[in-house]
């Protein structure tokens, strides 16, 4: 597995992850059709825009905000219709 690191947007060096019974997998694009058949169980969360906005405002400076804002929101939202991903979940948890 590589992580990829928002803050140098850079993908980390490979991790090799142990088995464990119970992993949770985490991420923007971890829910790809590819790797549905390897996940027993798919929870979507779905941020209200306003919540999303505040947090992505939390975490980055104000350049790497509007670049959020005016590239991977739009990306991500992209990405969840094109692939229908929160209806191929298991659930759907709604973030305010």
């Amino acid at each position: 597995m590589r992580r990829f690191d928002c803050q140098s947007g850079q993908l980390q060096p490979p991790k090799a992850i142990p088995f464990a019974p119970v992993s949770i997998i985490e991420g923007s694009y971890c829910l790809h059709p590819a790797l549905g058949p390897y996940y027993d169980l798919a929870i979507y969360l779905k941020a209200e825009a306003a919540a999303q906005r505040s947090r992505l405002q939390k975490r980055y400076d104000a350049a790497r905000f509007q670049r959020a804002m005016a590239e991977w929101v739009p990306a991500e939202n992209a990405y969840a219709k094109a692939f229908n991903i929160p209806e191929k979940c298991d659930f759907v948890l709604a973030m305010s």
